[in-house]
């Protein structure tokens, strides 16, 4: 539209305004329209984009959190009998003792178990907790291990609040 205005016989803003006063500020808003629209354009983008950084650090401090967790318990894991710490603590598990020795029944290690999808009622975490405590003291690469992770799931967590 506003080409055709300017092929109606003008060659400029300038002519434009000088001989027609109307369609001078009809093209200035046309013109004002078009840079507003595009600036609307350039926002969205800009949003979009935003947005797909954040998916990615979310995605990213995700993975980081996963990998914490999987050094953990790949390290806690060549520190422990599993089963010989259940039978060792049978008096601490003793409502969960044979639901918790059925998990390692068919040759499961501790890395199957913690990330496995069979702590339903929370037993596979209590366990995870009581591993954890028993080595906290004794073993300060559990203990680096442990808060790393933790950092690690802070960071995700906030992200995930900051990201829904």
């Amino acid at each position: 539209a506003l080409k055709n205005k300017l092929n109606a016989g003008y060659d400029t803003l300038e002519e434009i305004s000088q001989e027609n006063e109307e369609l001078f500020y009809d093209v200035v808003q046309q013109i004002r329209d078009y840079e507003r629209k595009l600036e609307e354009k350039e926002a969205e983008i800009k949003r979009q984009q935003e947005l797909e950084q954040k998916k990615i650090e979310v995605e990213n401090s995700k993975h980081k959190l996963e990998e914490a967790e999987r050094e953990l318990w790949t390290y806690v894991s060549t520190k422990i009998d599993v089963q010989k710490f259940i039978e060792e603590n049978k008096a601490i598990f003793s409502t969960t003792y044979e639901k918790l020795k059925a998990l390692f029944a068919n040759g499961e290690t501790l890395l199957d178990v913690v990330f496995g999808e069979n702590d339903t009622e929370g037993y596979v975490h209590r366990l995870s907790m009581k591993i954890l405590s028993s080595l906290f003291d004794k073993d300060e690469n559990v203990k680096n291990l442990f808060n790393k992770r933790n950092e690690a799931w802070t960071k995700w967590n906030r992200s995930i609040k900051q990201n829904p």
